[in-house]
């Protein structure tokens, strides 16, 4: 136990640890290591009794090991087997560091994507309310209106229980459903009285202006392509 609290506290390039130990075995101590994550990532060389068998390394590789050496310890052989291990290392070394870079811009990018998105949406929002101020300036006589319905569509919405993104397309559609008024002239809006066939023929005119349909087109797919249904 001490030896792991050592491992975590140096964090050792390679660990040379013997099967046999007193207190827990090589195999136990390996299971330990490799399910930290903090140390996991550290190569460890198992050294075995020379009448160890076939399981016990198939043992040692299941629960982590990278290498296996016998007793009596060959110094050739041992050096060779650290020099592996350290390579292996220093590429996963490198590998980590290179994940966590990855990682630390893909958070910085996120951010900055997000305070973007934050900022258009206060423009696209405060777009919507000259839109309405200006239809309900046009109207003054329904003044309100497009709020009322607005705040219904929206409670009937949370009523129902839909999704976040659905009641916020539903807040849109529902405040801007008289936007077509922005349109028709002013002096149809506000007559008291009915309209006269001029003025109906007028008003039909300026809605089927292929101008007038497409700039409204326009705001709509924008619509949806931030409020998808």
């Amino acid at each position: 136990k001490e030896g792991i609290e050592k491992i975590r506290r140096d964090e050792p390039d390679v660990i040379l640890l013997d099967i046999q130990m007193p207190e827990m075995d090589g195999f136990e101590v390996c299971k330990i290591i490799k399910s930290d994550e903090k140390i996991r990532h550290i190569p460890i060389i198992l050294i075995t009794a020379s009448q160890s068998s076939s399981q016990d390394r198939a043992n040692g590789l299941k629960l982590g090991a990278d290498a296996f050496i016998s007793k009596p310890i060959d110094e050739v052989e041992l050096i060779a087997q650290i020099k592996v291990a350290l390579r292996i290392k220093k590429s996963e070394d490198l590998l980590r560091n290179e994940k966590n870079i990855l990682e630390d811009k893909v958070r910085e990018k996120t951010e900055h994507l997000r305070k973007s998105y934050d900022k258009l949406m206060v423009l696209f929002d405060g777009i919507i309310n000259t839109l309405v101020a200006v239809v309900e300036a046009r109207d003054p006589y329904t003044a309100g209106h497009q709020q009322n319905v607005n705040k219904l569509a929206v409670a009937i919405a949370n009523e129902l229980n839909l999704k976040g993104k659905v009641v916020e397309s539903i807040h849109i559609a529902s405040i801007l459903h008289d936007i077509g008024k922005i349109y028709i002239p002013t002096e149809i809006l506000s007559k008291p009285g009915m309209l006269t066939d001029i003025e109906f023929e007028m008003l039909a005119e300026e809605m089927d202006n292929d101008t007038s349909r497409e700039s409204m087109d326009t705001v709509f797919n924008r619509l949806y392509t931030k409020y998808p249904k």
